[in-house]
């Protein structure tokens, strides 16, 4: 098992995309399309609240019937996707895991994990209608900074079991250096990600069916949320344990 902590060291793009894109390509087979099936019918949800036969916007539709529901939408993805992203650094730690252990540790963390989802959404969102309203443009760049700082707080929760703002720090501590690394890597991935379902979506466009088309998006959607996550677990990996450590296990395995 590995043991050394805080090693960090980045690879380059080539050997996170192809890993991110396989985001079933775990040991367990059955973990993946579970997650990615509550993922999807979570954000599913969002067809009925959202009304996809009319264009109007998505803040007209939340009312305080509907809110509820759209907190349960939010819990569900982010515990099911918490559950996914554990697998994920298990695998690449060489521990045994299961659907079910993977579920026990989400559940017995959750409380932690939706706090500091809360706080770091609350507070990134803040931090946009500060910039939104003021015209500031140029904090733009310090907001990306932070949202980056403290990105692999749920992998600090799930993986080491600190608590909320153990695993802030820990999270600014683990990029320190690394942040402007981790922001081109991300994007370059959105940009790739957000280009092949442009080409996807178009498909759809002539359909004529905004039900089909609102489908097309919210899978789509929830296999980026996919990707996105095993993207995160490979970067906190590298951060946290050091890139040579699966550099090592895959010269291993090949002997």
């Amino acid at each position: 098992m590995v043991s050394n902590h805080g090693t960090g060291k980045l690879r380059g793009f080539r050997a996170y995309f192809p890993k991110a894109l396989k985001f079933f390509d775990l040991k367990d087979d059955r973990l993946a399309p579970i997650v990615f099936s509550i993922v999807l019918f979570a954000n599913l949800l969002g067809i009925f609240l959202q009304g996809p036969t009319d264009g109007s916007d998505i803040a007209d539709k939340i009312t305080p019937s509907t809110i509820p529901l759209y907190i349960l939408m939010n819990i569900i993805t982010k515990l099911a996707l918490s559950v996914y992203l554990a697998a994920c650094i298990k695998e690449m730690k060489g521990e045994v895991y299961s659907l079910k252990s993977c579920v026990d540790l989400v559940l017995k963390r959750s409380l932690r994990i939706l706090a500091a989802s809360v706080v770091y959404t609350l507070f990134t969102t803040v931090l946009i209608v500060i910039l939104t309203l003021s015209g500031l443009f140029y904090l733009a760049i310090p907001i990306l900074v932070i949202y980056i700082m403290y990105q692999f707080n749920t992998c600090y929760i799930v993986d080491r079991n600190y608590g909320i703002i153990a695993s802030f720090k820990a999270s600014r501590k683990v990029t320190s250096g690394y942040k402007w690394r981790i922001f081109v890597l991300t994007l370059i991935f959105t940009v790739v990600l957000i280009f092949i379902s442009m080409m996807i979506l178009g498909v759809f466009v002539t359909s004529g069916s905004a039900l089909i088309y609102s489908f097309v998006i919210y899978f789509m959607l929830s296999l980026f949320n996919m990707m996105n996550e095993k993207l995160i677990a490979l970067l906190y990996y590298d951060l946290e344990y050091g890139a040579f450590e699966i550099e090592k296990k895959l010269k291993d395995d090949e002997f």
